[in-house]
């Protein structure tokens, strides 16, 4: 995911987290000329559409492309921000009345609102397709195994503690064929509420795999 919903105090709205970061990301959308902006979102659309991340353009070039008539580290936090917008988009795949929505209520400009949801209108086929067929990670999950974590307060005494979760997560890493079981071991342990965050976490993510689906 791009930097836009990064670092800084945070509020809710909607699918998009309003760090501080963001928010002045935003500002600077919306200061980006009117007749440049569509151009813009055209390019971040389409950079979302490669199907081979390594021939994807830094967004610090797409910016300087563009020609925004802003300075350099403003067109990279703007490409930032929309490429998050699109990103979240796609995820939760909006109805494009809904993003619509979404993006009045977190600011933009009019023009701006109606440049993203256009963009994304015409590219959202491709990048939905990609979404669904590729993979962003090197490391695949192979398999999990887990146990109950039991230890007394005090040596010999029959109270517990507090009962954690143990996870051990395979992970296969296939971009090498040539290697056979390249695997990683990843170990996890989850307290009551953190496994119940967790587990919340998960069906979020499960409801947009749907989506996808």
């Amino acid at each position: 995911m791009a930097s836009g919903g990064a670092s800084g105090t945070t509020a809710a709205q909607g699918p998009f987290n309003m760090t501080e970061r963001f928010q002045s990301a935003i500002e600077i959308v919306n200061a980006i000329p009117r007749e440049k902006f569509p151009d813009f979102m055209t390019r971040i659309v389409r950079r979302m559409q490669q199907t081979d991340e390594s021939n994807m353009m830094p967004l610090e070039q797409l910016a300087e492309r563009a020609q925004l008539g802003i300075a350099a580290a403003d067109g990279t936090a703007a490409a930032e921000a929309c490429t998050y917008i699109v990103e979240q988009a796609a995820y939760y795949t909006f109805s494009l009345q809904v993003l619509t929505d979404h993006l009045r209520r977190i600011g933009l400009q009019e023009d701006k609102v109606v440049g993203i949801v256009t963009a994304w209108k015409q590219g959202s086929a491709v990048v939905l397709e990609r979404l669904r067929s590729g993979t962003l990670a090197p490391l695949a999950l192979q398999s999990v195994d887990w146990r109950l974590h039991l230890q007394l307060a005090n040596q010999g005494a029959s109270r517990v503690n507090a009962p954690t979760a143990l996870f051990k997560f395979t992970l296969a890493d296939d971009t090498d064929p040539a290697v056979k079981n390249n695997t990683n071991d990843v170990m996890l342990e989850f307290s009551t509420d953190e496994l119940s965050q967790f587990y919340l976490k998960l069906e979020k993510i499960q409801e947009q795999l749907d989506n996808l689906s």
